[in-house]
């Protein structure tokens, strides 16, 4: 009866003049029949069961209730959108899903798992489907079976489920087999490529496989469904996707938004000006305010019970590398710590080489696609995409700059099943390569010669100043060394002649001064010959110590 009527609410609100040709009513008909229903799914409405040959009244919640996990109230059979499956879960046919019999459960026992704290009308859905899929429960806390971070992850089967929504191992065996088998690999996948799908809206969006341009899938994509969870799958300024970001989304022009469909705001980053001594120059602090990766913040490590933890950003570097402890933010995607190879050269200056790699099968960004903050970020096979890198580096080694770098960066995709991504990491086998984005560049031969004359030249003991690079700002330092040279070399100058004069002097003087000193010894003699008794004056004490006076 609900079936019928959705069916008929639908297509009538679609096109309402279809229903009265179908039906044979008129326009006031349909209004009726729409009130009436309208009044029913809302519970405002008893439908008398003396129409079914049975005494009393029905509405829609006991409806739903005793259908779903028993025989139809109005047909007296099980309805084929119910865990006995339109009678074949009892039949013996399902043995090998853990059939013992037909489901019978009572109406609060159906709204508990309908609507209770594991309800699979919530969004607690997920963390059933999880445990098919895994074989073990999300994080939860034992007691309350409830997620919550850094939970204990139990054994997922008919015992547990049995468990978490008080009915028997039967009923617990047609619940997963509904929801698992029947709904989330059979029906629902038929339904959104029916409804959502690139035929039926003329966007490649709920389909199982879907083909991108490149630009498409880094700048922008339209995904049908994810417009109507938006609010509208008509209005073509929803649903807008993409891996990388540019202004506007690529492809999103329309009537509905002639400049395009925006991103949002652009991307805010904090980065160190070198005047704080407790982060180098050009290290990235913030992005839009925070101190972690987008999609690794606190709140989606707490929304994902731990299994997608928080990732800083901060001290990632902004064009510099000290050597000591640095980080590459590669694309938002991931953060590495470089190593050092061999020096080499960027066209003829000296270089450091630095690399990053990260192998395709390493990082899942499942997360920073989905961004939900709950169990679907995680979910095996989700959107089973992985990044890899190779990034190389040339540091100038005295100033630390990054003059010249390459990159290659390649989006995977995990080919194995659901279950197979649940149990194990994937292998490189196991990776399907989407695409890849090679970019690179440096300082160009005018840069470098620069660079060359201003940081190498500059870093040399005794010829620094040789270029003649400073202005005010430097206090003309290089001028004043020249001028302090010069003046030195003056004065070396000066010195040498002052030398040279003194040598000649004394050259000139000691052999006047030995004639003098002869002459004075014999006229010493002679006077000594002729007097020797008399007394000697004090000029002839002196001579006779050999001064030269």
């Amino acid at each position: 009866m609900m079936w019928g009527l959705a069916f008929l609410l639908s297509t009538a609100q679609e096109n309402p003049f279809a229903i009265m040709v179908d039906y044979g009513i008129g326009i006031t008909d349909v209004a009726k029949i729409g009130e009436y229903a309208g009044n029913w799914f809302l519970g405002e409405t008893d439908f008398p069961m003396i129409l079914a040959g049975v005494s009393g009244t029905l509405n829609a919640d006991e409806y739903l209730y005793t259908q779903f996990a028993g025989p139809d109230p109005l047909t007296g059979g099980f309805s084929t959108a119910s865990l006995n499956v339109g009678g074949i879960w009892g039949s013996g046919a399902m043995a090998a899903y853990g059939a013992t019999g037909d489901v019978i459960l009572t109406n609060a026992q159906v709204e508990n798992i309908l609507y209770g704290p594991m309800g699979i009308t919530t969004d607690n859905a997920v963390g059933f489907l999880y445990g098919e899929v895994t074989g073990h429960t999300l994080p939860v806390d034992p007691d309350t079976m409830l997620p919550m971070v850094n939970g204990s992850e139990l054994t997922w089967d008919t015992a547990m489920v049995s468990q978490m929504y008080g009915i028997d191992e039967n009923a617990a065996a047609a619940l997963s087999y509904f929801l698992y088998q029947l709904m989330f690999n059979t029906q629902i996948p038929g339904l959104l490529e029916g409804m959502f799908g690139e035929e039926a809206t003329g966007f490649p969006g709920a389909t199982k496989w879907v083909t991108h341009t490149v630009d498409q899938w880094l700048f922008g994509w339209r995904d049908p469904l994810m417009a109507s969870i938006d609010g509208d799958q008509n209005n073509l300024t929803f649903g807008w996707q993409s891996l990388e970001t540019n202004k506007t989304y690529y492809g999103s022009v329309s009537e509905w938004a002639p400049n395009g469909v925006s991103t949002g705001d652009g991307t805010q980053y904090t980065v160190c000006t070198g005047e704080n001594s407790d982060c180098d120059t050009g290290e990235t602090l913030k992005q839009d305010g925070s101190e972690y990766l987008f999609w690794r913040t606190p709140e989606m490590e707490e929304g994902t019970q731990g299994m997608i933890g928080a990732e800083s950003l901060a001290g990632t570097t902004g064009g510099f590398l000290t050597g000591e402890g640095d980080l590459v933010n590669l694309g938002d995607y991931a953060i590495c710590s470089p190593l050092q190879m061999e020096d080499s050269d960027h066209l003829g200056l000296l270089t450091e080489t630095w690399t990053c790699h990260l192998d395709g099968n390493e990082r899942l960004i499942q997360a920073k696609l989905t961004n939900s903050h709950s169990a679907l970020d995680y979910f095996p096979g989700a959107i089973p995409i992985y990044f890899g890198a190779d990034v190389e580096m040339k540091v100038q080694p005295t100033a630390r700059i990054i003059v010249a770098g390459a990159s290659e960066s390649y989006f995977y995709i995990d080919m194995r099943m659901m279950h197979e991504q649940a149990a194990s990491e994937p292998q490189m086998s196991d990776m399907q390569p989407v695409f890849k984005i090679e970019s690179g560049g440096g300082a160009d031969a005018e840069t470098v010669a620069l660079m060359q004359d201003g940081i190498v030249a500059n870093q040399q003991q005794f010829t620094y100043w040789t270029n003649f690079d400073t202005d005010g700002s430097a206090f003309f330092i290089d001028q004043v060394t020249a001028s302090i040279y010069a003046i030195a070399m003056i004065l070396i100058l000066v010195g040498a002649a002052g030398f040279a004069r003194v040598g000649v002097t004394a050259e000139e003087y000691i052999p006047e001064e030995s004639e003098e000193s002869a002459d004075d010894s014999s006229e010493a003699d002679s006077d000594e010959d002729k007097g020797r008794d008399s007394e000697p004056t004090d000029d002839e004490l002196l001579n006779q110590s050999g001064g030269a006076f």
